[in-house]
């Protein structure tokens, strides 16, 4: 694989499973119009940098010299696009990536999550009059893409919620990203792990993540570091 402008191209060491990640393969016909197939699953990763592109940004991006081959990263891959975590190598943009420090273990995939989105239904019990409520996340259903026509639409009166609803989905932010490295880096942050998986038994990994509840991620490891 050839990095194109502004790229790094990683060896994966690991990668953390989201219930997300099988969802959207078994979403059918939805599922392809959220992404392209055949589709590699997987999002969040811990790699190690094995080339970066010298070419200069266009637009300028000051996040392209700020790593090397060797430097650890960690890193969310886009869903709604073909590559996964779950391969050895990723082409990464700088949004898509922040620079961990040398000790962090394989383990950090996981410091990237979705959450399970709260119940709006009794909203008004916690929180203030004026107060929005914050929709994160879901999963990929027909069953979540009506419960959030729902708390979008339904009035109070009809027995929906009485705050505003502000749906919430991830982006990719180098900033933030960063700001994630630099907790971990310090103590502040820390992965909880379930259990690891060798990159072969990828699919016991996932029957892991179906059976639920976890007691933390769900660790992928690809590559010994």
């Amino acid at each position: 694989m050839r990095p194109t402008i502004h790229g790094r191209l990683p060896r994966r060491r690991a990668a953390g499973l989201n219930p997300a990640d099988y969802k959207v393969a078994e979403a059918g016909m939805l599922a392809r119009l959220l992404a392209p197939f055949p589709k590699t699953p997987g999002m969040d990763l811990c790699a190690r940098v094995v080339a970066v592109q010298q070419h200069p940004s266009p637009q300028g991006d000051e996040a392209a010299a700020d790593v090397k081959p060797g430097d650890a990263v960690l890193g969310r891959l886009d869903p709604t696009k073909r590559a996964g975590s779950l391969a050895e190598y990723a082409l990464l943009k700088p949004d898509e990536y922040a620079k961990l420090p040398e000790q962090t273990t394989a383990a950090a995939a996981g410091t990237m999550d979705s959450d399970t989105p709260l119940l709006r239904a009794a909203s008004a019990s916690f929180l203030k009059p004026a107060a929005p409520y914050v929709f994160v996340g879901g999963e990929v259903s027909l069953a979540s893409t009506a419960n959030m026509a729902n708390a979008l639409l339904r009035p109070a009166f009809l027995g929906g919620g009485r705050n505003r609803v502000v749906p919430y989905l991830t982006r990719n932010s180098h900033e933030d990203l960063a700001q994630t490295a630099a907790w971990i880096a310090d103590g502040k942050l820390r992965t909880v792990v379930d259990s690891e998986y060798r990159f072969e038994d990828a699919p016991k990994a996932y029957e892991r993540v179906k059976r639920g509840p976890s007691a933390g991620k769900v660790i992928v490891v690809v590559h010994e570091a």
